[in-house]
């Protein structure tokens, strides 16, 4: 049992000291009594403190911690525990202070001080785990909390629900009363009194049901969001707190709703709103739980306009009556300003080609998202502890966005801002960055995934260095999507090679993934997050197999293809890397649409030839492409089969010093004729040509057959790149 226990209870804080015997010294039992059970130890702290013995008892006996020894809770913070002992989700929500300013960057501007989401994705992030809810009030004890309601709490099938009466605005009371006098009371329940002076009454209600937002003049009916919880400090400086005989924690229980209070209010007993012109293709469930998760991080509590923005973006996307009721539902997370009839008349008046796309919704949600991180502290939490929480319990941890802070998406910066801006980090000093989308690529057979393994094992802690290049360990997932039966025995090659294991900080992953369905990029985001790979190198190999339904030479598969791999990156915190094949003509560089390797910060391709493979850079940060570095793949046994046949496999090692490629032998005659022409074109036509006209003109200079000339022009234009004389890049042909 924890040796530090809530144990004394004064002005509306808890304060925390002295263990069970300590407790138990306080309460007059002697200098030092041995209490011997959790049922004595309830006994004594049921007898002057009850409102706390539950949630006391309840962590303990879940094995949860509780703050250390001498600090004081927050009233909010002893909220929280108290519903979470319930099993009732919570989450933070800003705090105000005495002047009735907000906590949140917006201060007095703020048109909902201490009663809005401190991090967005509360939604997801709302929890009744204890060392989380501390974890929360001890980074920041001004918090306030929130209440979520409308989620099945535990297996129970039952949903809290909050009838809200403000009782002191105008007709509030009354319009209860002229209810009650026709339907019967509302049943004794728990009940809050607000720090404006309202009523928060707390049911349970079927977790299935869907309820319509007002009962009745100044009578809300919360479900699919949430209350500022009991403790929480109102702007006007009052608490939020349990009404003197409805407290839960004293014995009065959560009522169920009334049936009257059900068949009035709930949506499956009143007409489908009136929307119009809305299409028979319902969404499919991945869609839907996709577009809710993107929802999930953007407030509604902003302003009209921004929320007129959304509705149009989600009406683009689809006009069914399934995406009208997402609209209505993310509407309703923000109950002081939700109306029903103003949404249907909004939905009503959109055209489906109202210039508004559905990547309106994509990128507030991803600036909401990566907003303010600070990688340097999400890799101190993650390397501190490798059992990290997933996201959705660890967004104080990394600084996440407040939701509903509007933020300019531009800055204007001054040359001095640039000359003094930090210097790129690099996590393959020269190479790649700490940052970003990289790709290495190469022929089918040239050994560019015994060269992209090793890479990965170098920067997991095998080695500071890579062909000389200095490397920033770090954690790597790498995900095996093609040859997957073959990355076992690669392992046992480079670990016998090297005399030591591949790294623990090396991960590898071997389910398929979709690029293009976005709860693939989510769940592999959470399993690097969950697994300590934040800020590391997240390997996929191969694109093609990454993104099996697209077509590579489409520009929306690949500007898909390229979102996503941007979406992951942003999710992750550090780089991906693409390892990709190249096309039927190897000079042509990497397969697919140009925009790939445009949307790359580095790029290195595998060269195989009759003097062995290299690799060179083909495009890098700091421009230092050109640069070729060599290596072979030495065979390795690394066991017997059930046969007693040896298995074998092949490890890349490097070969010699790197060279500069530009610095290659004479050319050959048809390369000759092959850079004049080149020369020629480059002159007037601004320095590049495309690939095709390139070869046309080359072939039409070249004394050779008819017959021969294209494939000979192929050759001439292939050797000027392998000596560094032209390049290739987005399917142009460019002085070296």
């Amino acid at each position: 049992m924890s040796a530090d226990i809530l144990s004394v209870v004064h002005d509306g804080a808890v304060c925390i000291g002295g263990g069970a015997n300590g407790a138990a010294k306080r309460h007059g039992m002697g200098v030092t009594p041995t209490i011997t059970s959790t049922t004595e130890l309830n006994r004594i702290m049921t007898a002057s403190y009850p409102g706390d013995a539950v949630a006391i008892m309840g962590a303990v006996s879940r094995g949860m911690s509780v703050p250390a020894s001498g600090t004081a809770l927050s009233p909010a913070h002893h909220g929280a525990l108290q519903m979470a002992s319930k099993g009732i989700p919570v989450f933070p929500v800003w705090g105000a202070n005495s002047n009735g300013h907000c906590h949140c960057p917006k201060a007095d501007q703020c048109t909902h001080p201490g009663k809005h989401p401190r991090y967005s994705g509360w939604m997801e992030a709302a929890t009744a785990d204890f060392n989380t809810i501390n974890e929360w009030f001890q980074k920041d004890p001004t918090l306030n909390y929130g209440v979520r309601l409308g989620r099945e709490v535990g297996n129970t099938g039952k949903m809290l629900m909050v009838v809200d009466v403000d009782s002191y605005k105008v007709g509030g009371a009354e319009a209860l009363e002229m209810l009650e006098a026709i339907h019967g009371r509302l049943p004794e329940t728990a009940e809050v009194v607000s720090g404006a002076g309202g009523r928060h009454c707390y049911y349970w209600a079927g977790s299935s049901l869907s309820f319509v937002g007002s009962m009745g003049e100044n009578i809300d009916l919360k479900v699919n969001g949430y209350v500022v919880g009991p403790g929480s400090r109102h702007a006007n400086g009052g608490l939020y707190g349990w009404e003197g005989s409805s407290n839960p924690f004293e014995g009065q229980e959560i009522a169920d709703a009334p049936q009257w209070l059900i068949d009035k209010f709930s949506k499956a007993k009143r007409d489908e709103p009136n929307v119009e012109n809305v299409t028979n293709d319902e969404l499919q469930e991945h869609e839907v739980a996709s577009i809710k998760n993107d929802l999930s991080y953007i407030s509604a509590a902003c302003r009209r306009a921004e929320w007129l923005e959304i509705l149009m973006a989600l009406h683009a996307r689809d006009q069914s009556l399934s995406m009208f009721k997402i609209a209505d539902e993310w509407s309703q997370t923000c109950p002081e300003k939700y109306d029903a009839a103003a949404l249907v008349k909004a939905w009503n008046s959109f055209k489906p080609t109202g210039g508004i796309t559905y990547e309106t919704v994509r990128r507030i949600a991803l600036d909401a998202r990566i907003k303010d991180v600070d990688i340097s502290k999400i890799m101190e939490k993650a390397m501190s502890n490798p059992a990290a929480a997933p996201i959705t319990c660890s967004s104080a941890e990394q600084g996440d966005h407040p939701v509903t802070q509007p933020t300019r998406r531009y800055k204007l910066l001054s040359a001095n801002d640039l000359a003094n801006a930090p210097p790129l980090q690099w996590m393959i000093r020269g190479l790649f960055p700490q940052t970003g989308l990289v790709a290495l690529y190469g022929p089918s057979g040239s050994g560019k995934s015994f060269l992209a393994l090793d890479l990965a094992a170098m920067v997991a802690g095998g080695g500071d260095e890579w062909y000389g290049m200095r490397v920033k360990n770090g954690p790597v997932t790498y995900c095996v999507l093609e040859g997957e039966g073959g990355m076992g025995k690669r392992a046992k090659a480079w670990a016998q090679h090297h005399g030591k294991p591949l790294p623990d900080n090396l991960r590898f992953i071997t389910q398929p993934i979709n690029m293009l369905h976005s709860n693939d990029i989510e769940d592999l985001a959470d399993a690097i997050i969950e697994a300590s790979g934040v800020g590391g190198l997240t390997i996929l190999d191969t694109l093609n197999r990454a993104a099996p339904e697209a077509d590579e030479n489409s520009s929306k598969d690949m500007g898909g293809i390229i979102a996503a791999a941007k979406r992951l990156q942003s999710l992750t915190g550090g780089l991906v890397m693409l390892v990709h094949h190249t096309g039927k003509e190897a000079v042509k560089g990497m397969r697919g649409h140009s925009s790939l390797f445009a949307a790359m910060d580095a790029v290195i391709g595998v060269m195989p030839s009759q003097a062995g493979p290299s690799w060179v850079i083909q495009k890098c940060k700091d421009d230092a492409t050109g640069t070729a570095y060599k290596f072979s793949l030495e065979a390795l046994v690394v066991g017997v089969d059930d046969e007693d046949d040896e298995i074998s496999s092949c490890v890349a090692v490097p070969v010699g010093p790197a060279f500069a490629v530009r610095q290659s032998k004479k050319l050959g005659p048809h390369q000759v004729v092959a850079m004049a022409t080149l020369e020629a074109i480059f002159c007037g036509s601004e320095g590049a040509v495309l690939y095709d006209e390139a070869i046309a003109a080359v072939a039409a200079k070249l004394d050779v057959d008819n017959k021969h000339k294209r494939e000979r022009a192929k050759a001439a234009i292939g050797g000027l790149v392998d000596k560094g004389k032209i390049k290739i890049d987005s399917n142009y042909v460019r002085p070296a």
